[in-house]
């Protein structure tokens, strides 16, 4: 039996599509449906039920998916104790939002690379919504960020959290260090796309610290979240780790405050198959990762001036 035909069996059976197993698998949709043809013709059996809307695994198809699975899981597991190690490689499809772009993310990038060199990623970098979106519909094989996926085949794993602060130009700074943080209110507050966790925390902390919001920027690119408070916009919501360059450059200034932001809680989400081990290549590298970089901000924050 090819194991091709086995591979396009799960592939379509977890992401109710032909079209996107196709892409998945990098070949035509035709390609898979003359695999899924050939291996029910070899079985004797129908293994999909097939609508205009969507694709049903019927219960022989059922039957058959969990054998697969459990096929190509012993043919991974047999090269793995011939050659002596786990075979990664293909593409993995990972996004990911800003924060942990501009922190861990090429560090974990880089060391993949070398770790596994037939291993490929196709980065995608947006806000966690998209990514849930992404995730769900079957074109991101890993998510990186805010929030835990509550679906059917999704796994979520912890990656720790972040420390947000408040930062602002050296120009507001300087005028927040002589005011009462009242005065500094009528200054507009810069965060993450509404809705987002950091939104949501920033509005939370503030009215637990029995302050209104005057005035709130929700901005999707951090990038541009940065500008704005560099030119003195108003005072922005940023994790430290992202801030680092332009701290140094005296561009940005950390501003101490009695309310003291919650931090970014952050989760790894993916679509498992347990006949890949490339999946679980990048999830053990981002919680890794992840890992080391809690530990250093700690040391980091430990450490005396």
């Amino acid at each position: 039996m090819n194991t091709r035909f086995l591979d396009a069996l799960i592939w379509v059976a977890r992401l109710r599509s032909f079209r996107a197993a196709a892409d998945k698998l990098h070949v035509t949709q035709a390609a898979i449906s003359n695999r899924i043809s050939a291996l029910e013709e070899e079985l004797g059996v129908q293994l999909f039920e097939r609508d205009s809307r969507e694709v049903r695994l019927t219960d022989c198809g059922r039957t058959a998916l969990a054998q697969a699975e459990q096929i190509l899981r012993l043919e991974r597991e047999l090269k793995a104790s011939v050659t002596g190690r786990s075979e990664a490689e293909g593409m993995v499809r990972v996004g990911c939002i800003e924060s942990i772009a501009h922190s861990w993310l090429v560090p974990m990038v880089r060391e993949l690379a070398v770790t596994h060199p037939r291993l490929s990623l196709e980065l995608t970098i947006e806000p966690t919504s998209h990514l849930h979106a992404h995730l769900l519909r079957g074109s991101l094989d890993v998510a990186l960020q805010t929030d835990a996926v509550v679906e059917e085949h999704i796994v979520n794993r912890s990656l720790g959290a972040m420390t947000m602060a408040w930062f602002a130009g050296p120009q507001a700074a300087l005028a927040i260090g002589e005011s009462p943080w009242e005065q500094v209110l009528d200054l507009p507050v810069i965060t993450f796309t509404r809705g987002s966790q950091p939104h949501a925390n920033v509005l939370r902390d503030m009215e637990t610290a029995g302050e209104k919001v005057r005035q709130v920027h929700c901005v999707t690119a951090i990038s541009v979240l940065r500008q704005l408070a560099r030119q003195g916009f108003g005072v922005a919501t940023l994790p430290p780790a992202v801030t680092q360059d332009e701290v140094a450059r005296g561009e940005l200034v950390q501003v101490a405050s009695s309310i003291v932001l919650r931090p970014l809680e952050l989760v790894l989400s993916y679509r498992r198959d347990a006949t890949w081990a490339a999946i679980d290549v990048v999830v053990e590298g981002a919680l890794q990762h992840a890992t080391r970089f809690s530990q250093s901000t700690r040391n980091a924050l430990a450490t005396p001036p």
